[in-house]
C-alpha cells in the first residue's frame, strides 16, 4: 500500500538511524515517487503497482540513481533504504572477512561487527558458469524456453539454476571463499557457512571468512546446503 511521504520518512530515518530494513509498504512507496514511464523504470514501476519485479534489474536501476542525478539529493537516503530493501529479496551470497595480526587473531574469542569486511556476490551473475548450450533435439532440451534466447538453428543456452550455482558459489565460484563447515544441521536453515583461517606469511596477519545465504527461500537454502554437503 502506497503511504504518503510524510508517513514513510520516520521509517526512512529509523532505517538509516539503525539499520533496520524499510517495510514493503515504503518500499512500494518510494518506488512510486521515482517511476517514469521509461522502460528502464519497468522495475520501478511493477514495484509501485504492487506487481512482480526483477529485483536485479531493480537494485541495477536504484544504484544507478544514486551515482547520477540523486547523487547528492535528499532522496538518497531513500534510495540507500530501498538498496538494502532489495537485497533482501534477490537470492546472494554475502562474505564476511575478519583481518587481524596473527598473534591477536588466535587470542581473540569473538569479533566486532564493524571488523568485518562484507562483500555480497549475486548469484544471477554466475549461472552462465555452470549452464548448458544444447542442439535442437539434444536430450535435456528444455520443454519451455520462455525467457531464454533461441538462436536460429534452434540450439539453447540455459543457465544452471540458483541452487546449484549458490552451491559452487560457497566453494568458490567468483567469491574466493571455500567452506569447510557449516554451523547448522544438515536441513537447518539461517546457519553459517566457515571458511579455514588462513596465515598469511608475508605481512604477519590472519584472515577468516565466513558466508551466508541470503534471499533464498527455505526450500531453496536447504537445497543449496544439500548441494554443497555432497561436494
Amino acid at each position: 500500500m502506497i503511504m504518503t511521504s510524510e508517513q514513510a520518512q520516520p521509517e526512512i530515518l529509523r532505517a538509516a538511524r539503525d539499520g533496520v530494513w524499510i517495510s514493503d509498504d515504503v518500499a512500494q512507496t518510494i518506488a512510486a515517487g521515482l517511476m517514469t514511464p521509461a522502460a528502464v523504470d519497468a522495475p520501478l514501476t511493477a514495484l509501485a503497482h504492487g506487481l512482480p519485479f526483477d529485483a536485479h534489474a531493480l537494485l541495477k536501476r536504484v544504484h544507478r540513481l544514486t551515482e547520477t542525478e540523486f547523487k547528492a539529493s535528499p532522496v538518497l537516503l531513500e534510495l540507500e533504504a530501498l538498496i538494502d530493501w532489495t537485497w533482501q529479496r534477490l537470492p546472494h551470497v554475502e562474505v564476511s572477512t575478519v583481518t587481524l595480526p596473527t598473534d591477536e587473531y588466535y587470542q581473540r574469542e569473538e569479533f566486532a561487527p564493524e571488523e568485518f569486511r562484507v562483500e555480497r556476490f549475486i548469484v544471477e551473475d554466475y549461472r552462465d558458469s555452470h549452464g548448458e548450450h544444447y542442439e535442437a533435439g539434444d536430450p535435456g532440451y528444455p520443454a519451455d524456453v520462455t525467457g531464454l534466447e533461441v538462436q536460429r538453428d534452434g540450439s539453447v543456452f540455459v543457465p544452471a539454476g540458483v541452487e546449484f550455482t549458490a552451491s559452487r558459489m560457497l566453494l568458490g565460484l567468483g567469491t574466493q571463499f571455500w567452506a569447510s563447515e557449516y554451523s547448522g544441521e544438515a536441513g537447518d536453515i539461517g546457519g553459517e557457512f566457515q571458511d579455514q583461517p588462513y596465515d598469511n606469511p608475508v605481512d604477519g596477519k590472519t584472515s577468516r571468512k565466513t558466508a551466508r545465504l541470503v534471499g533464498f527461500t527455505p526450500d531453496q537454502e536447504r537445497e543449496v546446503h544439500a548441494r554443497w554437503a555432497k561436494v
